[in-house]
Formats: C-alpha cells, sequence, structure tokens
C-alpha cells in the first residue's frame, strides 16, 4: 500500500531512475527511513546507503538495501556511478567537506544527483499557502487522535512562542515563523550556498525547479492509500499554483559531473 512518505519517495527514485543505467551503482546520503533507497533498488540500481542515525540504518536494512551507520567524509567504498543527496545537503557543515566527500566517492564522470530547495525563496504568499494548507491537513486527519511524532507539527501548532497561528493569526507571521525555524533553528543553508560550493568541485549539467513543499504535508497526512492520492493532488496543486505565479517554486533538482 502506498502512503504519503511513500509516494514521495517514489517521485525521488524516479529522479535518479531517470538518470541512470539499469544496475548503476548508487550511493543514498542520508538515507532516513530507507524508503528512496529501497524504491531505487527495486527499479534496477544497485544501491547502497549511509546515515549518522542507527535507528535509520535500522529501517534502511529492514528493506533489503545495504546501509552504514557512518558519517560522509568518513565512508569508504569503491567509487560509485552516482551518488544521490535528497534533502540532505542542507543540513551537511562544512558543505565543502561533503561536496569533496561526494568528488572521491565518485568514479571519473560519475554524477551527483541532488534535491534540495531553497528555502530563502520562500515568500509571504508560499509561506501562507503552505501554513494554510497545513492547518487544513491537520483538520482532516483523525479530530481525535493526539500523535505528536509528525516532524512538521510546528506548521500546525497553536502557539510558536509569541506567534498564535491557526484561522486568526496575521498572515504576516507565517514568513517570520517559517524564516526562524530553518535560519535559527535549523541552521539550514541557502540553495544558493550549496549551489556555490558544488560550483567548485563539480560541473552543473541540469538545473530545475521542481515542487518541494508537499514534503511537509507529506509527514502531516495520514498513512494510508486515501492519504497518498492526497499528497499527490497537493503535489499537482503546488506545481499548477507555482506555473501561474501563485507561490514561488521553492524545490530544485540538479545533476552535477564530477570533472
Amino acid at each position: 500500500m502506498e502512503t504519503p512518505l511513500s509516494f514521495a519517495a517514489r517521485i525521488t527514485s524516479s529522479f535518479a531512475l531517470g538518470c541512470l543505467k539499469p544496475k548503476s551503482t548508487v550511493l543514498d546520503v542520508g538515507s532516513g527511513d530507507g524508503a528512496i533507497a529501497a524504491s531505487m533498488k527495486k527499479g534496477g540500481l544497485q544501491v547502497t546507503a549511509i546515515d549518522q542515525n542507527p535507528s535509520a540504518v535500522e529501517k534502511t536494512k529492514a528493506l533489503g538495501v545495504d546501509c552504514f551507520n557512518t558519517k560522509f567524509e568518513e565512508f569508504e567504498h569503491e567509487p560509485f556511478d552516482a551518488i544521490i543527496c535528497s534533502r540532505s545537503l542542507h543540513h551537511m557543515q562544512p558543505l565543502d567537506v561533503a561536496i569533496s566527500s561526494a568528488n572521491r566517492l565518485l568514479k571519473p564522470g560519475g554524477l551527483l544527483l541532488i534535491e534540495e530547495f531553497g528555502y530563502e525563496r520562500v515568500d509571504q504568499k508560499t509561506a501562507i499557502w503552505l501554513f494554510n494548507l497545513a492547518q487544513l491537513v491537520a483538520a482532516e486527519r483523525n479530530k481525535d487522535s493526539k500523535d505528536t511524532k509528525h516532524c512538521h507539527n510546528w506548521l500546525i501548532a497553536e502557539r510558536r512562542e509569541s506567534n498564535t497561528l491557526g484561522p486568526g493569526h496575521e498572515q504576516s507571521e507565517a514568513i517570520t515563523i517559517w524564516r526562524r525555524h530553518h535560519e535559527i533553528e535549523h541552521h539550514v543553508s541557502s540553495f544558493e550556498r550549496v549551489k556555490n560550493a558544488l560550483l567548485d568541485q563539480f560541473e552543473i549539467i541540469e538545473e530545475r525547479n521542481v515542487p518541494y513543499l508537499f514534503h511537509y504535508l507529506c509527514d502531516l497526512l495520514p498513512a494510508t492509500k486515501s492519504g497518498a492520492d492526497r499528497a499527490s493532488l497537493i503535489y499537482n496543486w503546488e506545481k499548477e499554483q507555482a506555473q501561474v505565479g501563485g507561490i514561488e517554486m521553492c524545490g530544485v533538482r540538479v545533476i552535477a559531473i564530477k570533472a
């Protein structure tokens, strides 16, 4: 059964599968729950994964993917045809060390596939769209549920320090909270910073803007087939809204080649 999170994983794995030949060797950096790595393996790639979280490593192994509990810069392995960093580079510090690790672990002419976002590209109207949609998604969820395990519950919190969210909150607070969450609380690197670090060691052969905000909402949707269907609708709605200028498209996919 597909769930919202497995839907999101399939969207990412399709990116890798569209770039690589069958049986290509791939390193998934920051495997998380292992869904992306498992989806790539199911698609015919030879996948190895790493993660610093022992729990993530066990989840990835349980899906049949070789996974190692290690830091990117400390990982030793024969070179890969490709490396995928999906929503992970913006957390890595220092960035130049992470990019050097990718360079070291790739074959000559190997590809670095990056799925990232520019949090700085989100403007007020986009933040309002996301926060309001998160409220609607939460309202559709089981109203009696006390589950607080969702990592993006900050989008639907009743209060955020001195700021009140919900139907009566000031619209300008959405962008303030968005920026504080990414810049101050999680020290996320901007996409331009990621790109500049990348250009020091790689040649970018393709860069395209893609939906990204749906990832936040997939975490809030019920883990059911109907939840996956709604995730698909949100993904397409985000794309359509960005195309007509209703919101900013903040997701980015980059294909870079080792020089």
